[in-house]
């Protein structure tokens, strides 16, 4: 329509500098117009830039089963699961914080079980391509406390996380106000057995590196909490604490 604005889109914006980028009717290039270009696509690049930027963070997992005390998660990547004891965030109200404690990879197919072919996985991605269709890797999780409001409590979260709720990692900032307090210290001391220490090990290490400060001052103030949790099995607090790594 006559005098209608155009809506500005890269598109646009290009072909519009490209025709100052040409002389009409001698088809040369002008030193003005290499320099218009060139501001042209570095437009561009800036554009797109803080347009990826602003995306929202790809998910890591998709809640396949939940309760209020954990979560199993299919990951959107075979083997792609962050390390151990990672913290994780899932649902928006309440938001629920967990952290992994199991990784398993295996068949999508409960009666078809992977076999050996004594081949590298580089060698069976080339020649086999559809094994890998038939795997997939799950996390199972801790929820150690939930957000809700702007608010974080270190206790179980009033609703499970729901089904099909995608899964994120936890950023720094969120793992560092998770962890100035320790009350969550027992939900993690109380599941029992090797794995209750290994994923306490794995929560104090990151409270040290993400809190502010000395690491050696945090890990001082972890070990009064710990020694009030363990006061009665001096050999569990002293196996914990030797084995922590900064």
């Amino acid at each position: 329509m006559p005098g209608a604005t155009k809506t500005w889109s890269p598109r646009n914006f290009y072909t519009q500098q490209r025709g100052k980028y040409e002389i009409e009717g001698s088809g040369e290039r002008s030193n003005s117009g290499r320099r218009d270009v060139f501001w042209s696509l570095f437009t561009l690049r800036v554009f797109f830039t803080k347009h990826s930027l602003m995306m929202p963070k790809q998910y890591i997992a998709e809640v396949i089963e939940s309760s209020t005390t954990e979560l199993s998660a299919q990951t959107r990547v075979l083997n792609g699961s962050p390390p151990f004891g990672s913290f994780v965030k899932v649902g928006t109200s309440p938001m629920s914080i967990a952290m992994i404690c199991d990784i398993i990879t295996g068949s999508s197919e409960p009666n078809r079980q992977p076999v050996a072919y004594g081949k590298s996985e580089e060698e069976l991605r080339k020649e086999q391509p559809q094994i890998f269709e038939l795997l997939r890797t799950e996390i199972r999780a801790k929820i150690v406390g939930y957000s809700l409001d702007g608010v974080i409590r270190q206790l179980v979260p009033p609703h499970p996380p729901r089904l099909h709720d995608f899964v994120y990692v936890c950023t720094p900032e969120e793992v560092q106000t998770f962890t100035q307090q320790y009350d969550y210290f027992r939900t993690l001391a109380g599941i029992g057995g090797s794995l209750s220490d290994e994923l306490l090990i794995a929560a104090i290490q990151q409270s040290c590196s993400c809190q502010s400060g000395s690491a050696r001052a945090c890990l001082i103030r972890i070990g009064k909490e710990l020694s009030r949790l363990f006061r009665d099995d001096y050999d569990r607090l002293e196996s914990i604490l030797k084995r922590i790594v900064l």
